[in-house]
């Protein structure tokens, strides 16, 4: 295991293994590749074209024949002859047409049969042939009971007929049947060709017909003799195969060969034509391919091996070498000196880590002058913070007996922020009482003139009724005896009409004397009623200064806890600076320990006059010594500590240190 610890070891072993999986990614997806598509080719391009360039030689040997013996068949010669009774004067154009025929599709022969004669007229060879149908010619009677308008009959390697075509085709009229024409077609160059278009050596083509029988094949045992659903692997798909006008499967023979087959229905023939083909030899060519690529890709990965280890070599010496400088300033010795001649990435780090050597070396060298600064400052920060820490105490305590006078202001200005809302209110319904009083006050006056007009009508119904009761009297006098009691009563309305008229006269003064009265009471409450008025908005102002006044102390009362807050922050803090002072002298000292690990060159005694001589310039300035004493400042003006470490950062501490 120790072998790979070894960068160089790794990254060579990394590199070969990236190689290898590239290597064979690559190759796995080329043959997998070129397998997929010879497999897709060979289904939707190979098999239908060459069932297509088979059914190209079916249409030409025998479909395009059949094509011309229907035109033959619409010349009406044919029609007009056998209506006439098949004259002899007509048996030249008959045979001229035949021959005809012969010539034009290089057929073996052409016949004529009659339906009507029953005879059979044929050429072949140039000879002419007349006779009556035979037992032979048991095909003309099936014909005519198919009903169909064409017929090839196809036989291959017949004992009577050979390999021969036979087309057939109808002639009626208004739908009699007047005969046939047929024509004979050698296939011997037919089924060559045909069972020579193969898919590959292996690769077989042949022709079944509707019941599975075996009519065209290489091997001519099997014609005529064997049917497809006794070949292997085929005989499962071939119900399948003869009920479909296409159809395409895959199966694996005994051998454990795995085979592509297609059939496709030839209506015209009313046969199937299959053709099959050997996968294994069709991909024997993406075999070689593969073979090929393996090899390149060894080629390659060898090479590989060998570049990237001398190229891993090259790296890891330099490597090696920044190890060892590493090495030397992990063990304290700064003194070394990195080789900076290289010029790529490499060279760079050594040069880099000169760099960094010089810059450690200027470092350590500024940290071990500082350290006994530091030592010293943080006694000078100890003794500062120890009096920060009083002065924050009393500071907190002062603070403290502010804010409880504060809050005892703050409760009296609410509470008289509380009793001047509540004048505002009484003085707010004073007014609307008075208001609504001088309203009734002029209601009063209006009804008391209204009296005293209504008591001015009753004392001139008196000095009437006494007018009255004066005539009475007079009427009474002058009635003598009989008016006396008439003068009694006319004497008491008399008296009550004069009463009536003494207490309306009375009533009147008293009217005059309370309305005035009530006059000068309304007119007062005027005068009064603007008074109130602006009593009670100078309460409500006093009321609104009262709760505004409230509401600032009770700011002020926060800001003072607040003050006190911060104030008590401050002391704990100034407590734990006092600490950390403390806890500073114990660091420096450790600091000056530890930084003397690395070795600069100079030892402790020039470290010590190179202190000495940056101290001189301070100590020769006037009121240097004042610096030991803390100033006060304010808060915001405290300096920020820092967690970095840099040079910078040192510079700044020094500069601290030297202000207290």
């Amino acid at each position: 295991m120790r072998i790979l610890s070894s960068i160089g070891t790794r990254l060579n072993l990394i590199i070969i293994l990236l190689l290898l999986v590239t290597s064979s990614v690559i190759t796995g997806l080329n043959y997998y590749v070129a397998r997929d598509s010879l497999e897709t080719q060979l289904s939707e391009d190979m098999l239908p074209s060459k069932l297509d360039n088979i059914i190209g030689i079916v249409e030409k040997e025998l479909v395009k024949p059949a094509a011309g013996l229907g035109v033959a068949v619409d010349d009406p010669f044919f029609r007009e002859w056998i209506e006439l009774g098949e004259p002899e004067s007509g048996l030249d154009n008959l045979f001229g047409q035949l021959r005809n025929i012969t010539s034009q599709f290089d057929t073996n022969g052409c016949n004529f049969v009659s339906n009507r004669s029953k005879l059979y007229y044929g050429v072949s060879g140039g000879e002419r042939t007349i006779r009556d149908l035979g037992p032979q010619d048991s095909w003309f009677k099936d014909f005519d009971e198919l009903g169909q308008d064409v017929l090839i009959n196809v036989y291959v390697d017949d004992p009577d007929f050979g390999s021969t075509a036979f087309i057939n085709r109808r002639i009626d009229k208004n739908g009699e049947y007047l005969g046939i024409i047929s024509t004979a077609i050698g296939l011997d160059s037919f089924v060559r060709e045909v069972t020579s278009l193969t898919i590959g050596k292996k690769g077989e083509t042949y022709m079944v017909d509707k019941s599975g029988m075996v009519r065209l094949h290489r091997n001519r045992d099997f014609i005529n003799q064997k049917r497809v659903s006794n070949f292997e692997g085929i005989g499962e798909n071939a119900s399948r195969m003869l009920s479909r006008e296409q159809y395409q499967f895959h199966y694996t023979d005994g051998d454990g060969e795995s085979w592509y087959v297609m059939s496709r229905f030839l209506p015209d023939l009313g046969w199937y034509l299959v053709t099959e083909a050997n996968r294994a030899e069709l991909l024997s060519s993406v075999n070689d391919a593969l073979y090929v690529t393996v090899g390149i890709a060894l080629l390659l990965l060898g090479t590989g091996v060998v570049v990237t280890y001398f190229f891993v070599r090259t790296i890891t010496g330099a490597l090696s070498r920044c190890v060892g400088y590493a090495e030397s300033i992990a063990s304290g010795d700064l003194n070394v000196s990195p080789d900076t001649g290289r010029k790529d990435e490499l060279g760079r780090l050594q040069t880099a880590m000169s760099g960094m050597v010089g810059r450690l070396r200027e470092v350590v060298a500024a940290v071990q002058d500082s350290a006994s600064d530091v030592e010293d400052g943080g006694r000078e920060l100890s003794d500062s913070s120890t009096a920060l820490s009083q002065g924050a105490t009393e500071q907190a305590a002062s603070v403290e007996e502010v804010s409880s006078s504060m809050e005892e202001m703050t409760s009296n200005i609410h509470s008289n922020a509380e009793n001047a809302k509540q004048t505002e209110e009484v003085a707010t319904n004073a007014a609307r009482d008075i208001e609504d009083g001088a309203k009734a006050v002029s209601d009063a006056v209006d009804s008391m003139e209204s009296i005293a007009e209504r008591i001015t009508i009753i004392e001139e119904i008196a000095r009437q009724t006494n007018l009255l009761a004066l005539n009475a009297a007079i009427e009474a006098a002058r009635a003598g005896e009989h008016g006396k009691g008439f003068a009694v009563v006319a004497a008491e309305v008399r008296k009550l009409a004069e009463r009536s008229g003494n207490a309306a006269g009375e009533i009147v003064e008293l009217s005059r004397t309370s309305t005035e009265t009530a006059r000068k009471a309304g007119e007062m409450l005027e005068r009064t009623v603007p008074e109130i008025r602006r009593t009670a908005e100078l309460v409500q102002e006093i009321s609104t200064a009262s709760i505004e006044q409230s509401s600032g102390a009770e700011e002020v009362n926060k800001a003072i806890q607040e003050l006190d807050k911060v104030i008590q922050q401050t002391a704990s803090s100034s407590e734990e600076i006092s600490a950390t002072s403390d806890a500073l002298l114990g660091k420096a000292q450790r600091l000056e320990d530890v930084i003397s690990f690395f070795r600069i060159g100079r030892d402790k005694r020039e470290r010590k006059q190179a202190t000495a001589r940056r101290e001189q310039p301070a100590k020769a300035l006037p009121g240097a010594q004042k610096r030991s004493r803390p100033e006060k400042q304010k808060p915001s003006d405290s300096p920020k500590p820092k967690s970095s470490g840099s040079g910078a950062e040192l510079n700044m501490a020094d500069d601290e240190f030297e202000r207290f």
